[in-house]
C-alpha cells in the first residue's frame, strides 16, 4: 500500500463530510478522494468508478477474504461499503494525497490499519 499520507474525514451521515471535502478539493488540488466500493444498486445518473465501484455481494465478500479492503462495513440495510487498498495505491502513484470519507466505524478501522492516518 502507498506510503503517502491518508486523510480521513469522518462523521455520521448528514454531518457535512461531503461539503467539507468539496471545499478542501477546491483549495488543495493535490487532494483526491478515494472512490468507495458498495453492494447497493447503482442509481440513475451514477457511473461505476466515479461515485462508487458497484460490486455484487459475492464479489465484495471475496475481496474482503482476499484482504483487498483497507476497511469495510455492513450497514443495517445489509449493504456493504468499503475502501479498496488499490484506490489508495492509485492515488499515491499519481503523486496525490488520499482523502477518505468515512463514518466512524470505517474511520476506526483505518486508524488501526494505517500508521499516521490523520482522522
Amino acid at each position: 500500500m502507498s506510503s503517502g499520507p491518508v486523510f480521513v474525514i469522518t462523521g455520521p451521515s448528514g454531518a457535512g463530510k461531503g461539503t467539507l471535502i468539496k471545499a478542501l478539493l477546491e483549495r488543495l488540488p493535490e487532494l483526491e478522494v478515494a472512490v468507495s466500493a458498495t453492494t447497493r444498486p447503482q442509481r440513475p445518473g451514477e457511473t461505476d468508478g466515479i461515485e462508487y465501484h458497484f460490486l455484487g455481494e459475492a464479489s465484495f465478500r471475496a475481496r474482503v477474504a482476499e484482504g483487498a479492503f483497507l476497511e469495510w462495513v455492513e450497514y443495517v440495510s445489509h449493504k456493504l461499503y468499503g475502501t479498496l487498498r488499490s484506490e489508495i495505491d492509485l492515488i499515491g502513484d499519481h503523486g496525490r494525497v488520499c482523502v477518505l470519507e468515512l463514518e466512524l466505524e470505517g474511520a476506526l478501522r483505518v486508524e488501526d490499519e494505517v500508521p499516521g492516518a490523520v482522522t
